[in-house]
């Protein structure tokens, strides 16, 4: 079986560079002995992160539903996961990104927020960005007060629908070079075209303020053969 986090790393080198690392393996001398005999190894249970239409299709899942393995926090905030999602509510404004950048593709991810929470997803981002109209994508998850309320761009482009929920909330998201589509519950709320866009970065999920929860979150490199067949 293949690792799932190899997946990961192997299709995010494909969406930035089109070329696949070339994996070593050791040989074992005892593995081949007449004398050796099998190892019992211990059978577990692995979590179903992606159908097999997902597979065969040559979507990645980014999140194991168990640990923050693949992350990178960016600030001092409560992190952690609770009931398969990735959670915060405590610390510093920051966000936990992952550890490969990515390119063109699409990005799905359920979420939750708590009344009054102000949070987000950064997408083509720096660790650390500073002006969201210039360094990164901010699709914003945010009261109706806020000037840019739910699904809409951070000075870029404000949604025209009202979309706030306390409850779990699909969306999708489609990068393809200039083009940024987002879709809420199977619903395309926005589209924006980039005249100067950014070609990759990370992707960051904010703790800002209030209590805010991710889960499923899967993505499918675009513009690139499938990696495994």
């Amino acid at each position: 079986m293949i690792n799932r986090y190899v997946v990961v790393l192997l299709s995010a080198v494909l969406g930035c560079s089109g070329e696949a690392p070339t994996a070593q393996v050791a040989s074992d001398p005892q593995a081949t002995s007449p004398e050796s005999k099998p190892l019992q190894q211990p059978v577990t249970s692995v979590p179903r992160l992606l159908t097999d239409e997902e597979l065969s299709a040559g979507w990645i899942s980014l999140f194991d539903g168990e640990s923050l393995y693949g992350w990178q926090a960016t600030s001092n905030a409560n992190w952690h996961v609770a009931d398969g999602a990735i959670v915060a509510s405590d610390g510093e404004e920051g966000l936990l990104c992952t550890k490969v950048q990515f390119c063109d593709y699409i990005f799905k991810v359920e979420f939750r927020s708590a009344p009054g929470t102000n949070s987000g997803i950064f997408l083509h981002t720096p660790t650390h960005p500073t002006d969201p109209a210039v360094d990164c994508y901010e699709l914003n998850i945010a009261p109706l007060d806020n000037p840019f309320p739910t699904g809409s761009l951070v000075k870029r482009q404000k949604v025209a629908g009202e979309y706030e929920s306390d409850d779990w909330q699909s969306l999708e998201v489609k990068m393809a070079g200039g083009l940024v589509e987002v879709s809420l519950e199977g619903e395309k709320i926005l589209t924006y075209e980039d005249d100067t866009p950014l070609q990759r970065g990370y992707i960051g999920l904010q703790k800002n303020e209030g209590k805010i929860e991710f889960r499923n979150l899967k993505l499918l490199p675009l513009g690139r053969a499938p990696l495994f067949t």
